[in-house]
C-alpha cells in the first residue's frame, strides 16, 4: 500500500493507507463529534456514522461476530452491535487527529485513554453507563492484546489494559454512589402493600369471569389479551418479576409444571427459562397454588377451541 496524506482541516478527501477510506469534512473537535454521536444511545446509537478504516473495521466486525455467535439469538446479536457500537466510540476519540491510522498505534496513548472516562460525562452520559462503556473497551483491548491484527505495529504489554482497567477503578466509587441514590429512590416509589393486596383481590375475583365469557364467546383477542393482562398483574404483584417473565413463558413450561407436581407439593412451580437474568440467577420460577394453576390449564383447554373446552 501507498502512505497515505494526513488529514486537512478543512475537509478529508484522501485514501489513507488503512483501506483507502474516504472521510467527510473533519469536525472542529472531537468532544463535539463524538457528542454528537452519543446523542441517541442503544439500537439507535450512531455508530454506523463513525469513520473508520476498512481494516479496522473488519477487526471489529470480525470480533462483533464472536460475541453474537454463528447461532446467537436476535437478543446476542443486539447485544453484540451494542458493545460494538461503544468500541467504535473509545477508537473514534483516540484516533482523532491522527493521519495514520493503520499500524493503531494511535490506541497508544495513555493519557487520552485516562480522559476518555470524563469525557464520557461531559456527553451528558450516567456513571454506570460510562462504566458499561469502559468494561465493554476493557474487553474489546484484553482481546486486541491476545489476537492482534495484522499489520499492527502496536506493542501492547499490560499499558493499554491497565490503564482502560485504571478507568474503571476510578469508576467504582461515583458507581456506587449512583446505584445508593437510584435504589432510595425507586424504594421511595414502591407501591404500598395495601394497594398490592387490593391488585390480587380484583385479579383473583376478575380471571374466572373472563374464562367464563371466552367459554361463551370465544378465545377472542380481546378477551385473550384480558386475561393475560389480569394474569400478569396478579404474578408482578406476588413476586415482582419483570415483565419479560410473563411474556416469554411458554405454553411447554406450563405443561412441564403440571407433569412435575406430585401429590405431596402444595402448589406447581413453572420455572421460565428465557429472561433477562437466566444466566446469573438460572430460571426465574413463579409458584402457583391449584386453584390459580387452574386458570392456565383453563385457558388452555379454551385456546384450542371449544371440543377441547368441554
Amino acid at each position: 500500500m501507498d502512505e497515505a496524506a494526513g488529514p486537512s482541516h478543512a475537509e478529508v478527501d484522501v485514501a489513507e493507507k488503512s483501506g483507502g477510506v474516504k472521510r467527510a469534512a473533519r469536525p472542529t473537535s472531537s468532544q463535539a463529534s463524538l457528542k454528537a454521536l452519543l446523542g441517541q444511545q442503544g439500537r439507535s446509537c450512531k455508530s454506523g456514522e463513525i469513520p473508520l478504516p476498512k481494516e479496522i473495521s473488519r477487526y471489529l466486525d470480525q470480533y462483533t461476530k464472536l460475541h453474537g455467535g454463528r447461532h446467537g439469538s436476535s437478543k446476542n446479536k443486539e447485544n453484540a452491535y451494542s458493545k460494538l457500537s461503544r468500541i467504535k466510540t473509545f477508537i473514534f476519540y483516540l484516533a482523532y487527529g491522527e493521519a495514520m491510522l493503520w499500524d493503531w498505534c494511535f490506541l497508544d496513548n495513555v493519557d487520552g485513554i485516562m480522559s476518555y472516562a470524563d469525557h464520557l460525562g461531559e456527553v451528558g452520559m450516567q456513571v454506570t453507563t460510562a462504566s458499561c462503556y469502559l468494561q465493554n473497551i476493557y474487553h474489546f483491548v484484553q482481546y486486541l492484546k491476545e489476537a492482534p491484527p495484522k499489520g499492527s505495529r502496536l506493542t501492547m504489554g499490560t499499558t493499554i489494559v491497565r490503564a482502560v482497567k485504571a478507568s474503571l477503578e476510578n469508576l467504582n466509587k461515583p458507581v456506587l454512589l449512583h446505584r445508593m441514590k437510584v435504589k432510595d429512590t425507586k424504594m421511595s416509589q414502591l407501591l404500598p402493600k395495601r394497594s398490592l393486596r387490593v391488585c390480587q383481590a380484583k385479579a383473583k375475583a376478575r380471571i374466572p369471569l373472563i374464562l367464563d365469557e371466552m367459554e361463551a364467546v370465544g378465545c377472542v383477542p380481546s378477551l385473550r389479551y384480558t386475561f393475560y393482562g389480569f394474569f400478569s398483574v396478579f404474578v408482578a404483584s406476588v413476586y415482582g418479576h419483570r415483565p419479560g417473565v410473563l411474556t416469554n413463558m411458554t405454553i411447554d413450561e406450563v405443561m412441564d409444571a403440571s407433569e412435575k407436581r406430585t401429590d405431596k407439593d402444595a402448589g406447581f412451580v413453572i420455572a421460565v427459562r428465557d429472561h433477562k437474568t437466566n444466566r446469573d440467577f438460572g430460571p426465574a420460577q413463579v409458584f402457583l397454588h391449584p386453584d390459580k394453576f387452574s386458570w392456565l390449564e383453563r385457558w388452555m383447554r379454551l385456546r384450542k377451541g371449544p371440543q377441547a373446552a368441554e
